[in-house]
């Protein structure tokens, strides 16, 4: 008869926004505020707030196409990923 049930079912959602950047460029271990700022701005990022330190690691909150995130960035490697 008519296609089965599992056909019929929704496509999963996509994400809201698109992939994050995986890296800003970076030059040390202690980057400035003012650097990390000028870094994410470069690949994207608007609306950079809330920044918050320790050790190299570096939380921040920021807008990605539209929408606000919370970052965790590792200033040795420029890896950038979302907080959990």
């Amino acid at each position: 008869q008519a296609a089965s049930e599992a056909d019929h079912t929704a496509p999963a959602p996509a994400e809201a926004t698109a992939d994050l950047p995986a890296a800003i460029s970076v030059s040390g271990e202690h980057l400035s505020t003012s650097a990390l700022t000028e870094a994410l701005a470069k690949v994207g990022f608007t609306n950079i707030s809330d920044i918050r330190r320790s050790g190299s690691i570096a939380h921040v909150t920021a807008d990605w196409q539209g929408e606000s995130v919370a970052l965790r960035i590792d200033s040795r490697t420029g890896r950038v990923e979302r907080s959990q």
